[in-house]
């Protein structure tokens, strides 16, 4: 779960691509998750999505992130790092 928080961390801190994709295909290669698929969530739907960031807002570690982030800005960051962690399959 690590691997891809870290994915969705750089994602919204809005990281160079490449450099995101390094960081995916390095965990990939050390067999971490880096897909929502990978951490067992095939199919999510939006609620499903919905679920995770609510929570996570809500967590006391939250207040590190260094720009604001709302729930619809989480659900972005949770999907782009999806699709990043899928491209660098």
């Amino acid at each position: 779960m690590v691997a891809f928080g870290t994915l969705v961390q750089l994602v919204h801190q809005e990281h160079a691509e490449a450099e995101i994709a390094d960081i995916a295909r390095f965990a990939r290669e050390c067999g971490l998750p880096t897909t929502l698929a990978g951490l067992g969530l095939d199919s999510v739907s939006a609620d499903g999505l919905e679920a995770i960031a609510i929570p996570t807002l809500t967590a006391p570690f939250i207040g590190n992130v260094r720009r604001p982030l709302d729930r619809a800005g989480l659900v972005a960051a949770l999907l782009r790092a999806d699709e990043l962690g899928r491209k660098a399959a």
